[in-house]
């Protein structure tokens, strides 16, 4: 990745266990001067590896598709 600055706002949980080299977080973070992001990514050392970054809409979307296609969870 490159050295993109960030910040993280809010870590909201792990999706997966600590313990391996990279732990899958859910977290809000701050891209340079864009703004804050609902962020899905493998951070490994405390550096941000690959993931994904949704703004308003796209989490409405994502939610709404999630919602069809698992109700049992909703």
């Amino acid at each position: 990745m490159n050295n993109k600055s960030f910040k993280l706002i809010k870590h909201l949980g792990m999706l997966s266990a600590p313990g391996g080299d990279a732990v899958k977080t859910v977290s809000i973070v701050q891209w340079g001067e864009l703004e804050p992001s609902l962020d899905i990514r493998k951070w490994e050392n405390n550096e941000p590896k690959k993931g994904i970054s949704l703004r308003g809409d796209e989490i409405r979307l994502l939610c709404k598709l999630l919602k069809e296609e698992y109700p049992e969870f909703f």
